[in-house]
């Protein structure tokens, strides 16, 4: 009887300490994914959602995952909502073999990227695409773009890169250097 009451105790300690933690951990997955679906304008139109903890020594960061419709978007995040890397793909367009003309001319192209980027770099950080001769063909379906962070007006060795879709004009990844 003695053992049983102690492993009932044991479990019930065990259990008490576990939940708090639990609901730490929601809290603050519900805290950065609010803020990211802020920053990106983010809508409900989306079937599933999950995220996961990454904790490094340095820094926690975020991987928030939605999914639905034939579409993605996978998103590492910090704690305060900064975002380091971003993915989105969609396969509901049609996926035609034959060569299309872009919608989007690479300077159109690059405004998108510029507006993506004054969105997800924040004070003190700014974000500067450098002067690209991106030429699109007939075939490209996406243009390429890279940059770099600078702090205060002063630039640093932090670069990063961004692809928008020539068709539809969405982002579709961005990664800046800085997330390791």
């Amino acid at each position: 009887m003695k053992k049983l009451t102690s492993l009932l105790l044991s479990l019930a300690v065990l259990t008490t300490a576990v939940l708090p933690v639990a609901a730490a951990t929601d809290q603050r997955l519900t805290q950065v994914t609010q803020a990211v679906k802020e920053t990106l304008s983010i809508d409900d139109g989306y079937d599933t959602f999950y995220g996961e903890l990454e904790e490094t020594t340095f820094q926690s960061f975020w991987s928030l995952n939605w999914e639905g419709e034939g579409r993605s978007l996978r998103v590492s995040a910090s704690e305060d909502g900064t975002i380091y890397h971003y993915n989105y793909s969609d396969s509901t367009g049609s996926t035609s073999q034959n060569p299309a003309f872009p919608e989007y001319s690479p300077m159109e192209a690059q405004a998108i990227a510029q507006n993506f980027l004054d969105k997800v770099v924040t004070a003190p950080l700014d974000a500067q695409l450098e002067d690209t001769e991106t030429m699109g063909s007939i075939d490209s379906d996406r243009y390429y773009f890279h940059g770099a962070l600078t702090l205060h007006g002063y630039p640093t060795p932090l670069g990063l890169s961004i692809s928008v879709d020539s068709h539809t004009g969405q982002v579709l990844n961005y990664r800046r250097d800085d997330r390791y």
